[in-house]
């Protein structure tokens, strides 16, 4: 699965950075050890100490390029799977093939978003962190040894540094050491055991407090209530740690429903809950059982949290990286059982269970993640291609920041030039920003369905509109400038350009480029062409009245240099 996954990423990852990439891009590029201002500035409500700092190391060794911190994030979750296949060997005495549920849950392609993210150093290094925390309260016995609860309680304290989903997951872990602590000292006094497990907690809430107290609560448009809608949520977002084959629950998506998925998901969780009460009882087992038990109140709540926060208006979780956050409430009820259940019938039919659920899952995952993973892909080449065929940053802007950062448009230009200056491929061949002159031209349009008066409509069966706009006159120019109107509705609509290029070398390609159109009258969108380019086609999307008022013609020169 780690090579899949590897050749996954390979293949896929793309060069250019993607939504929250620019939040961290500065840091990334600087030669300077980060400042603690820079490494504790939230990213939303999250506090990432110890990710912004891995990240800002991986590319001061393997360079800036973000292909190389995805590379370090596979080797981070396949080393968490392959500790979980280590614990679960140890805890039964023997490997089984159900222990390859692991690999299929972590490592599966269905990933896509986390796997092909740089950024997702955020979820991917709480992810090694919890594993080995989960896997040290597994193999506690009656009396876990001063080293084992270090070893915890350095685990809670670099999770509190790893974001809100650390924090709750920290928090557990902190109230399992004070338990230890308090249960050291009652049997045997102050031993160095129970003062490595106190002075852990005390240090882990302590900086829960200093993080609480600075939390700053992300506002929402769409204030999140509570009810019937979270609960089938909830549901759902149990859903989603096998993978997107359960992701029917997108902001678009009504949620009437609960997922079957994530009921079964649900249950499981509850026998498991369930299977750790009689361990509870028993001295020998409490400390590995209260662990566990923490371990996955602390992953149900990270659930909670999600249903509850993330439910739109018609409900549904956001991302796919939500996959990454919850595929672990899976191998903790998978361990628990090994743990507590290894050999008996029912462990071994929920074990098995749950392997068999991550096979019957793992085609479709895969076919998903190759789903978004080849039009990403070929977006990213589109960029590359246009990098090296002279278009300026502010160009790549208009043109790809649908797709590199929608939430933050203006972070994508400052972002853009900030990767030339530092030299990374191939952003380092971003041409300056050039000087614009306009180029008398003439062009005629021609539409289907044809158009009336200059204004084409879509109606009826033919949901979309094609205009395809010539040149009528010999100048050469760089790109045009297109002032449209829109009538017929409220807000944009999506659409895409398409035209046929002639490069310096005498090749050509064919380039379609994804734009969006704002209704009104009189709008202006810029297209930059390079050399070679007398005709393009527009494409809308309907049911809309369209009108291109004007095409002027325009040569980008070499800015003169102050």
């Amino acid at each position: 699965m780690t090579a899949w996954a590897a050749v996954f990423v390979a293949q896929f990852g793309g060069r250019a950075p993607f939504h929250d990439d620019f939040f961290d891009l500065s840091l990334r590029l600087s030669r300077t050890p980060p400042t603690w201002a820079e490494l504790w500035v939230p990213l939303n409500e999250h506090r990432l100490v110890l990710p912004r700092l891995v990240e800002w190391s991986v590319a001061q060794a393997t360079g800036t390029g973000l292909r190389n911190q995805m590379a370090v994030n596979l080797a981070l979750v396949s080393a968490s799977a392959f500790a979980f296949i280590v614990a679960a060997r140890g805890l039964r005495g023997s490997t089984a093939w159900a222990d390859a549920l692991f690999p299929l849950v972590l490592l599966s392609v269905g990933h896509y978003e986390s796997l092909l993210w740089a950024v997702q150093i955020n979820f991917y290094l709480p992810l090694l962190v919890q594993t080995l925390a989960m896997v040290g309260l597994a193999g506690a016995g009656e009396r876990p040894s001063a080293c084992r609860v270090g070893g915890i309680a350095v685990a809670a304290a670099a999770l509190v540094l790893c974001g809100m989903q650390g924090v709750v997951t920290g928090l557990a872990l902190a109230v399992w050491l004070t338990y230890v602590g308090y249960r050291e000292l009652r049997k045997s006094g102050f031993t160095r055991a129970a003062g490595v497990a106190f002075a852990g907690a005390v240090v882990t809430f302590g900086m829960v407090a200093v993080i609480l107290a600075s939390y700053t609560p992300v506002t929402s448009t769409v204030p999140p209530r509570f009810g019937a809608a979270t609960l089938r949520h909830f549901a759902h977002t149990l859903a989603i740690a096998w993978g997107p084959v359960a992701e029917d629950c997108r902001w678009a998506v009504p949620v009437r429903w609960p997922s079957p998925l994530g009921v079964a998901t649900g249950v499981v969780v509850l026998l498991t809950v369930v299977r750790l009460l009689p361990a509870l009882r028993d001295d020998r087992d409490r400390p590995a059982a209260v662990g566990l038990l923490g371990i996955g109140a602390s992953l149900v709540a990270v659930a909670a949290a999600l249903a509850y926060s993330r439910l739109g208006p018609l409900g549904g979780l956001v991302s796919n990286r939500y996959v990454t956050l919850m595929a672990p409430l899976v191998c903790w009820c998978y361990l628990t059982w090994v743990r507590f259940g290894a050999g008996r019938p029912v462990g071994e039919l929920v074990t098995g269970g749950l392997f068999l659920t991550a096979v019957a899952v793992a085609w479709p995952n895969a076919v998903a993640g190759y789903a978004v993973a080849r039009p990403q892909h070929l977006t990213h080449a589109n960029i590359e291609r246009d990098i090296y065929r002279g278009m300026p940053a502010s160009f790549l802007a208009e043109s790809y920041t649908w797709f590199l950062s929608p939430n933050n448009p203006p972070a994508v230009i400052p972002g853009l030039e900030l990767l030339r200056e530092n030299g990374v491929t191939p952003f380092q061949r971003i041409q300056p920003e050039p000087q614009i002159t306009d180029v008398p031209s003439t062009w005629r349009t021609d539409g289907f369905p044809p158009g009336t008066n200059g204004w084409y409509e879509t109606t009826g069966d033919v949901p979309y509109l094609f205009l395809t706009v010539r040149k009528t006159s010999p100048e050469l120019i760089t790109g045009v400038r297109i002032t449209y109107s829109i009538e017929g509705t409220a807000s944009r609509v999506s659409g895409a350009v398409s035209y046929r290029y002639r490069g310096p070398d005498g090749q050509t390609g064919n380039v379609t480029l994804p734009v969006f159109f704002d209704a009104g009258r009189g709008l202006e969108k810029r297209l930059w062409f390079g050399d070679g380019v007398d005709q393009f086609t527009i494409l809308v999307n309907g049911p809309v009245r369209f009108s291109v008022d004007r095409v002027t013609g325009f040569e980008a020169k070499e800015a003169p240099r102050p």
